[in-house]
């Protein structure tokens, strides 16, 4: 169905028996796939990039010359996993230091803090 061949019903807007715009565009998107990666992940599709085009991250990021010899879908992904490697380096610190700092603990004193933290969400 084209849009412009969708004739207008008095009252309603649009004639009830054709979908709606919304509906014409959903039913041909592919759906959106969900895709998990670890750091290992990134760093693998990262180095991929570095070897496809022979130039290190920093390099990318620093030369704006050597930057622009990258078709912009890739340059776009290679700066999108940089910053999701970024992400996942701190996401991971945090963790760690969390978990280090539970280590000092007595089991009474992490049940009390998570007690504490359940009481203060709720």
């Amino acid at each position: 169905m084209h849009l412009r061949n969708a004739k207008p019903v008095m009252g309603s807007g649009w004639n009830a028996d054709e979908p709606s715009a919304q509906e014409v565009v959903l039913d041909t998107m592919s759906p959106i796939r969900e895709t998990c990666l670890s750091l290992n992940d990134v760093e693998e599709m990262i180095f991929g990039f570095e070897r496809k085009y022979g130039l290190s991250s920093p390099d990318f990021f620093g030369n704006p010359e050597a930057k622009q010899r990258v078709p912009e879908d890739d340059a776009f992904r290679w700066e999108a996993l940089i910053y999701h490697r970024f992400a996942l380096k701190e996401t991971y610190q945090e963790v760690q230091s969390e978990y280090l700092a539970r280590l000092g603990r007595s089991p009474e004193e992490v049940r009390a803090d998570r007690e504490t933290q359940e009481l203060l969400a709720a």
